[in-house]
């Protein structure tokens, strides 16, 4: 059910509010109505003849029963369950993902960001390849500033007419 989005029709055996909970767990979403994006409509009981229904057989969006998905929540919560150690996609488990999801929403990789410090900390380079030195002497200011004119004082800005 990831990703898919659940439209529901007729009386159903639970309450709506808990099968639209469970569906929103599983990953997928709920619609009101049934459109060009309905992946699949739940019918309960008397939802046949209804409007959603009937756009559903148009429109040829799957038609499914409660116990298909109820059996749908099952296999999300099993793969839930064991996928604590499943591989996704990039070859990497779910809790690594979760891991990284967590970190780049704090402000990007935190792994780079120790390793940084603590180059940072040993006085090897930082981020900008320049050696971390601390100075004894002032730095010299650079003569030709662009922020002064030649008598030392901030240069004004003249306004076109």
């Amino acid at each position: 059910l990831e990703r898919a989005v659940v439209c529901f029709t007729g009386a159903l055996s639970r309450v709506r509010r808990e099968m639209v909970a469970e569906v929103n767990r599983c990953g997928g979403s709920v619609s009101s109505t049934v459109t060009g994006s309905t992946n699949f409509l739940v019918c309960g009981a008397g939802a046949h003849g209804t409007s959603k229904h009937n756009k559903a057989i148009a429109g040829g969006v799957p038609i499914v029963d409660e116990e298909w998905l109820f059996e749908q929540f099952k296999l999300a919560s099993r793969s839930a369950a064991g996928g604590a150690g499943e591989k996704g996609a990039a070859g990497e488990n779910q809790k690594t993902r979760a891991r990284k999801k967590k970190e780049k929403a704090a402000g990007g990789g935190g792994r780079e960001k120790k390793e940084k410090k603590k180059k940072e900390d040993k006085g090897q380079s930082g981020a900008d390849g320049e050696e971390n030195v601390e100075r004894s002497e002032p730095v010299p200011e650079k003569e030709n500033s662009s922020a002064k004119d030649e008598e030392g004082g901030a240069k004004k800005k003249k306004k076109d007419k």
